[in-house]
């Protein structure tokens, strides 16, 4: 598993995931190793703000998908597309057009599902934009659910959206986590439930119809004081802080998920360095925090390739 986040305003998008891969026994399903080196957040494109990040299965079939990532990366060169949608369609079709080389285009192919989040602006795009995908298998092509999120949250522009492991980010945006409000309402339900079987002398049908009313109310008023009271502070201030303080946040949030995880008596399934990167239309793709499997300082050549430092930016916005 993993914790990763988008945080977006209307100036950038801020990328965050963990390393940790968590490998299981195919028997059993249960936890055999968790390595925390793995990488799943790249550029898209090594020229235009693009940014991608993976999470769930870390194969494309029997292919990784850094290994795909890097090879669209590749393809696409230098050119640029209209918006973050057709970069995600097309990179869908990369993948369907190199199904038998990936090796996936058997009929009928499931695998564990992987999810995919393309992340920046295209050329006709002035405001971020994000789109995630859900892959599911190749049955012909490539099998996958789309979900493209509006910045726009009932008039506030900005967006905090948690990916895979997420119970910690979804509390601290809504003042309590899934499982508590869960468990909550349903000993609240309980106990309604029993009080009008008490006092009314009505028919099981009216108590019913009675607590699906009590609750519907309750259900609304729980809604809303976790959008004005916890959820909306937060986004306005999302939607006014300077691109340069969003890293911060998102880095924050999946080291909570983290910290979580290292503190319960569950497998540390999220933990690991945490890298971090910033996608603006000005600026492009900037790595703000990113972990290398090897030492820089003896292997100069890898950065001699893309022609730019260790930020991995170049006069000519190329970035690794």
């Amino acid at each position: 598993m993993t914790a990763e986040i988008a945080i977006m305003n209307q100036e950038a998008v801020a990328l965050a995931a963990d390393s940790a891969v968590t490998l299981t026994d195919s028997e059993y399903g249960e936890v055999a190793k968790i390595f925390t080196s793995a990488n799943k957040l790249f550029a898209l494109s090594q020229f235009h703000p693009v940014g991608i990040m993976i999470y769930g299965n870390a194969r494309l079939g029997e292919v990784p998908w850094e290994t795909v990532i890097k090879l669209y990366r590749d393809h696409l060169k230098e050119e640029e597309l209209g918006s973050i949608e057709d970069y995600t369609l097309d990179f869908i079709r990369f993948i369907n057009v190199q199904a038998s080389s990936f090796r996936i285009d058997k009929e009928g192919d499931r695998w564990p599902r992987s999810g995919i989040v393309i992340a920046g602006f295209g050329a006709r795009e002035i405001f971020p934009a994000i789109v995630s995908i859900e892959v599911i298998g190749f049955s012909g092509q490539l099998l996958y659910r789309l979900d493209k999120p509006s910045i726009r949250i009932r008039g506030i522009e900005a967006l905090i959206l948690p990916y895979a492991q997420k119970e910690v980010v979804q509390g601290f945006i809504e003042g309590a986590e899934p499982s508590y409000r869960r468990k909550l309402l349903w000993i609240i339900e309980s106990i309604l439930s029993r009080l009008l079987t008490d006092t009314l002398d009505e028919s099981d049908a009216d108590i019913a119809r009675a607590l699906q009313d009590a609750m519907g109310i309750l259900y609304k008023e729980l809604d809303r004081i976790e959008w004005e009271e916890y959820a909306l502070p937060v986004l306005r201030t999302i939607a006014e802080m300077p691109k340069s303080e969003l890293p911060a946040v998102a880095e924050a949030l999946v080291g909570l998920q983290s910290l979580k995880r290292r503190v319960s008596d569950e497998h540390e399934t999220v933990g690991g360095p945490i890298d971090v990167a910033l996608i603006s239309k000005g600026d492009g793709f900037i790595w703000i925090k990113r972990k290398h499997y090897f030492n820089p300082e003896i292997n100069p050549q890898y950065f001699q390739r893309f022609r730019g430092g260790h930020d991995g930016r170049s006069a000519t916005g190329r970035t690794e």
